[in-house]
């Protein structure tokens, strides 16, 4: 399956043709893709995915598409998936508040990897950048998770392909959105993640998905 970790979409008032295309090309994936709301396309009141006619082009051309709006436990056949959606753009409380549940371990199948999925920040990132202004108000605590014991963090808002823990990921975006930025900023890939079985380490692989590239050019132009 494929988890996209918030953003599907660039904002909340999308239009019907970006909408009716996206749910073609997921169609097209014959995977179940499960999607969470992130800061540019967060769940609060008017938001995408409560339009009817998103839930009605999802529907009839792109079943494969689950759209995780409440942060209660995705039970699929191969893993157990623990959504963190934004419910506004920009969030002051923890999203990951939910996973402190001490109850919840024990409700969840322990024959199977447990992944949670949430957008936002964690502590240590420079948000200097206009593109990532808002991450410093969707903080995530990734200590809190200690109890937990998850098996895969999979985590969005960073444009670029970090490692951040062993378990714990940015998948960044899987186009570049911007001038390539050096260092350890990688965007224009997706994550393969290979999760054994519950409690086996991840082994992930970054897969090149760019097909744009930004090129800095120069002419002199005389008269």
């Amino acid at each position: 399956f494929i988890l996209v970790a918030g953003d599907l979409f660039d904002s909340n008032t999308v239009d019907r043709s970006t909408v009716a295309a996206a749910c073609a090309a997921i169609a097209r994936l014959r995977l179940p893709v499960y999607v969470i709301p992130g800061n540019h396309d967060n769940a609060g009141p008017g938001s995408v995915w409560k339009q009817e006619f998103f839930t009605r082009t999802v529907a009839e051309t792109a079943p494969n598409l689950h759209v995780l709006l409440e942060r209660k436990p995705e039970i699929c056949s191969d893993a157990v998936i623990l959504p963190c959606p934004l419910f506004r753009r920009q969030d002051s409380n923890d999203v990951l508040d939910w996973l402190q549940n001490p109850d919840l371990a024990a409700s969840l199948p322990a024959d199977r990897p447990w992944i949670v999925l949430a957008h936002g920040s964690i502590q240590g990132f420079d948000f200097t950048d206009p593109e990532d202004a808002d991450g410093v108000a969707n903080l995530l605590d990734l200590d809190r998770l200690a109890g937990l014991k998850a098996d895969y963090i999979a985590l969005g808002d960073w444009h670029g392909a970090k490692s951040v823990r062993p378990n714990a990921w940015y998948s960044g975006t899987p186009e570049l959105t911007t001038f390539p930025k050096g260092g350890d900023h990688d965007p224009g890939n997706a994550l393969l993640v290979d999760l054994a079985a519950r409690g086996a380490a991840p082994q992930v692989t970054k897969i090149p998905t760019a097909q744009i590239r930004w090129e800095t050019m120069s002419a002199t132009v005389s008269d």
